[in-house]
């Protein structure tokens, strides 16, 4: 009982702490990284290459970290670890760099652009079609 209070008393500290950051307009809007990474034509490419260019250079350091863990399941589960590691690494090196590059391109993109994105999905679809 006293795992289970405290395991719900950390998602609770957590989501709050990040809970502000995500909102749109946030520092951590995922959305709209995503927006402008795939969507928005206006952002230079250069820009989402770079942010592209950190997410896989992040992903390459969290990879190193999941050494020793992944070491240690592969060891002891030999054929299920193995291949539950093939797997994982398969998901994350395609995932975790568009991820990352969502977080961090509204930060590297030029202020300008960041700004005209924003004003431009601010707009309801219904003042448009008027």
């Amino acid at each position: 009982m006293a795992s289970k209070l405290a395991k719900f008393a950390g998602s609770h500290v957590a989501r709050q702490a990040i809970q502000q950051h995500t909102v749109p307009g946030g520092a951590l809007d995922l959305r709209f990284g995503l927006h402008l990474l795939a969507r928005d034509g206006n952002v230079p490419v250069r820009y989402k290459l770079l942010a592209l260019a950190f997410g896989g250079v992040l992903t390459f350091f969290l990879n190193i970290l999941e050494i020793p863990l992944e070491t240690m399941l592969a060891v002891l589960l030999p054929v299920i670890g193995l291949g539950f590691d093939v797997v994982l690494n398969g998901v994350e090196l395609i995932v975790c760099p568009i991820l990352f590059a969502a977080l961090l391109l509204p930060h590297l993109a030029p202020r300008p652009f960041v700004d005209a994105a924003r004003a431009r999905q601010a707009v309801p679809v219904s003042a448009i079609a008027a």
